[in-house]
């Protein structure tokens, strides 16, 4: 055989024993990821997206937090100028945390639709910050917390529900959720130091025993007892970088 025949046979030779391997690999269940940017995203609820293989997962009614992960052995990517959709408003990048999520939050121009009477994801405050006497304010002594620090009734998104709901132990009831604002705004700073709430009087029982649920910056539940013995009154030592809460109680 011809010296450029034989250099001709080992190419080969390569190309096949290169594509028996990849097939072998394959048939072990190695994964073959493509780099594909997902252009948009419409999420409605926690999961695979549109045949897409973006986690997403909706922070709050405002905030939806996605992740590029692998589905059928094809990797996709996000990043800032990724165009993510939240029950059907364009939403803007926020921040991308150190576990390589993207947060992205509905912009306020997204919310100015003239036929959208939903006032649980646009960007406006709470009702009862526009009105507040629509429910008495919630009172609350925190001073470790740092000033500014104000707490008011808030009904939470279908995911922070959700995540109330699993964290709940068995027996317990939810008397009502809410947000801690700094300088009025919800936001993820560290909320460290002792925190008490006065119950409302509706909520109030002899033998109630209360305790507080907190949901952290990356959707995690915590769960904080009542370390006081006064009945009209709850005590927790907070330590959470998050400001949505849920009052829970039993009895």
């Amino acid at each position: 055989m011809k010296t450029e025949d034989r250099k001709i046979m080992s190419r080969i030779k390569t190309i096949f024993g290169a594509l028996l391997i990849a097939v072998l690999c394959m048939g072990m269940g190695v994964a073959v990821y493509a780099d594909t940017l997902v252009t948009s995203i419409n999420v409605t609820s926690t999961g695979y997206q549109n045949d897409k293989t973006c986690w997403a997962d909706i922070v709050d009614s405002n905030t939806v937090r996605v992740n590029g992960l692998e589905k059928d052995s094809v990797q996709y990517y996000v990043n800032e100028t990724t165009k993510v959709t939240l029950n059907g408003k364009a939403t803007t990048f926020l921040k991308k945390n150190d576990e390589g999520s993207y947060w992205f939050i509905v912009s306020s121009s997204s919310s100015d639709k003239k036929d959208d009477d939903d006032d649980d994801h646009d960007h406006e405050p709470p009702s009862w910050v526009k009105n507040p006497n629509q429910k008495p304010a919630l009172v609350m002594s925190a001073p470790a917390i740092g000033g500014g620090a104000t707490l008011g009734w808030q009904e939470q998104g279908d995911l922070g529900k959700l995540v109330f709901s699993m964290a709940r132990p068995a027996g317990w009831s939810e008397a009502f959720s809410f947000n801690m604002l700094k300088g009025g705004k919800p936001d993820y700073s560290l909320k460290t130091g002792t925190m008490q709430l006065f119950i409302p009087h509706e909520y109030l029982k002899t033998g109630r025993i209360y305790a507080i649920i907190g949901i952290d910056k990356n959707g995690n539940a915590v769960v904080f007892n009542d370390v006081d013995t006064n009945p009209l009154t709850i005590t927790v030592n907070l330590n959470i970088e998050g400001y949505a809460f849920d009052l829970i109680y039993t009895n």
